[in-house]
């Protein structure tokens, strides 16, 4: 789109449009759109797409997804629209602290690849960007098949990272802890009562056995 992309390097020549690395594409298959694609573009990233001209966001989504999102406060507004249509992958920064990372992608998404080092993305005529983009990435899968492109894509070496598995492999939530009681204990939770003396002393030998 014409706008930083979530991938922006910082550099010098710091501009509008940066295209995702046609390898991440070719190792992830075929997409049906890229909603918020570049308006010049030397490759395509899906069979269809729209561009800063046309508003993806207010256009019918279809098909399979690919999203490389517009930078800043925009970012997961598309990432929610992604989630909401359940076939989409999002090639965002793994800033996995963030409000809109805990909403959008820990509480939604199926699965997560974390790439090795940072990757560097390409102008819009085609040339590979001199820079690397200025914090590590990750792609974010909705859907089932694009939990198993993902994990083949790193699996055979297409992708260079970390495939994390999410709702399958997340153990369910524990429940809220117990009001507390009139001395301000939560008597449920499993932690030491730090009011009472340690049961270990610094003297005391080690008890560990092989």
């Amino acid at each position: 789109m014409n706008a930083r992309t979530f991938n922006t390097p910082l550099t010098a020549t710091t501009k509008d449009e940066w295209l995702t690395p046609p390898d991440i594409i070719r190792a992830l298959g075929d997409f049906d759109l890229d909603p918020c694609a570049p308006v010049n573009r030397p490759w395509d990233m899906a069979k269809s797409h729209y561009s800063i001209a046309d508003n993806g966001l207010a256009l019918p989504w279809f098909g399979r997804v690919w999203l490389n999102p517009p930078y800043g406060d925009e970012t997961f507004k598309w990432i929610q629209r992604g989630a909401a249509h359940g076939n989409a992958m999002c090639l965002i920064f793994a800033r996995t602290e963030t409000k809109g990372f805990h909403n959008e992608v820990w509480a939604k998404a199926d699965a997560i690849f974390f790439f090795k080092g940072r990757l560097k993305f390409f102008h819009v005529d085609g040339r590979e960007a001199g820079g690397a983009a200025n914090a590590p990435s990750c792609i974010v899968a909705y859907g089932s098949s694009n939990v198993e492109a993902l994990r083949r894509a790193a699996s055979t070496g297409l992708l260079r990272g970390r495939f994390i598995p999410l709702k399958s492999a997340m153990p369910p939530a524990l429940p809220p802890p117990e009001a507390e009681d009139a001395t301000g204990a939560f008597p449920s939770l499993p932690f030491a009562d730090l009011a009472r003396p340690s049961a270990f002393r610094p003297d005391d030998p080690p008890r560990f056995t092989a």
